[in-house]
């Protein structure tokens, strides 16, 4: 018997393995797909990281996310980040709460006027309502070497991994006094290919999670939604080298956000933070409603390159997909399946989660392990949905 099972290895599934591992837990991560895939939204080059968040119960688990992912680099000889900064461009309120929340975690930042901005960052340029802040701390996460290593330490510490192997039966089985197996309920997993038994199981499904959670009566209100990965060729490329230029977050009525030519020669990351709904089991399938919403965010991005980054061509040369799994607050869900208490959830990380994966894994460990939070849970509780609106990442 397992003392926990986690169920999806994207980087949430994988990083609680990595921290339970490391507190000697017999572990065992089960994946519906072979890894590696792109079936989820942990697949590809690059991750924005940073502590510019305007909310506080973000950038306070940012000291531990730098940490943790910089020894982990260290320990798998693997270079994981990219220290060249983040500029968050948005109204006054909203950047002066990410100013808040660097101020009070001593972080280096840099208010920037829309008339400076360019000067200071050739290529890139905002209108007089908005204003910058520089994070020089902030960079990029090389995910897929990210998903590598934590792989690699999971694997290293005793901790096993299972691609190709979908879940396909979740059961509680109760204690019995009088059977000398059954003297603690435990939990009891029939996958694709064979049956596990575990004390504790951690879901980190991503966007099957609704599916996987049914049989006990739980529904989440989170969406999967498919989202453009764009990426623009640069006129001048070397005003948008990663040597020169930030990560960018444009924060307005639509989000965007990009990431300097790093990946495709020539070419710069610009997305929309969106997507359209769609069946995590039919990714390709679009209903016409979700084919015209998908054209209207096609259409914002090219909007967004137009107005803030002059030197990239107008259309653009490669695209890809991602999936992500929002909630409509664009806050996380982390906590225990409610009325089933061995089962554990980290769910709707909205596009936001990648960076915030190891204390999200502390988070997940902690509560299969019976630990203290070294968090406080309550913005992640999925009874928030009662009564909050959604607000801006």
């Amino acid at each position: 018997m397992y003392e926990v099972i986690v169920c999806g290895a994207g980087v949430q599934g994988l990083a609680t393995a990595c921290y339970l591992v490391e507190n000697n837990t017999k572990v065992l991560v089960i994946e519906q797909f072979p890894l590696p895939h792109a079936r989820g939204s942990s697949h590809g080059a690059s991750r924005i990281t940073r502590y510019s968040y305007n909310k506080s119960c973000y950038s306070d688990m940012m000291p531990e996310c730098f940490d943790r992912w910089e020894k982990l680099g260290e320990k798998t000889d693997l270079n994981l980040f990219n220290n060249c900064g983040v500029l968050t461009v948005s109204d006054r309120d909203y950047v002066t709460l990410v100013e808040d929340n660097l101020t009070a975690e001593g972080i280096e930042h840099e208010i920037i006027d829309d008339v400076n901005v360019g000067k200071r960052f050739p290529g890139f340029s905002s209108s007089e309502k908005e204003v910058a802040i520089y994070e020089p701390s902030g960079g990029i996460l090389m995910a897929d070497r990210c998903m590598q290593a934590l792989q690699r330490s999971i694997i290293g510490g005793g901790g096993e991994i299972r691609d190709g192997e979908k879940v396909m039966v979740i059961e509680e089985i109760p204690a019995d006094v009088d059977d000398p197996v059954r003297t603690f309920p435990y939990i009891r997993i029939t996958t694709s290919k064979s049956v596990y038994s575990t004390k504790k199981v951690v879901l980190t499904c991503g966007s099957w999670i609704n599916k996987v959670i049914k049989p006990f009566g739980v529904h989440y209100p989170v969406k999967p939604v498919k989202i453009n990965v764009l990426y623009w060729k640069a006129k001048d490329a070397s005003l948008y080298d990663i040597n020169k230029f930030p990560a960018v977050l444009i924060k307005t009525a639509h989000n965007f956000y990009s990431l300097p030519i790093m990946e495709y020669p020539g070419h710069m990351k610009v997305c929309f933070h969106y997507g359209v709904t769609i069946d995590p089991d039919e990714p390709a399938k679009l209903t016409k409603t979700g084919e015209l919403i998908r054209a209207r965010q096609y259409q914002f991005v090219v909007d967004c390159v137009r107005n803030y980054y002059p030197e990239l061509e107008q259309d653009p040369g490669v695209h890809e997909d991602c999936i992500y799994t929002v909630t409509p607050d664009s806050d996380l869900i982390l906590e225990t399946l409610p009325g089933h208490s061995n089962i554990i959830v980290g769910a709707g990380f909205s596009g936001h989660g990648f960076k915030l994966a190891p204390a999200i894994g502390h988070i997940l460990g902690n509560l299969a392990l019976d630990r203290d939070s070294p968090y406080a849970l309550a913005p992640f509780s999925s009874q928030r949905f009662k009564n909050k609106s959604a607000s801006r990442m």
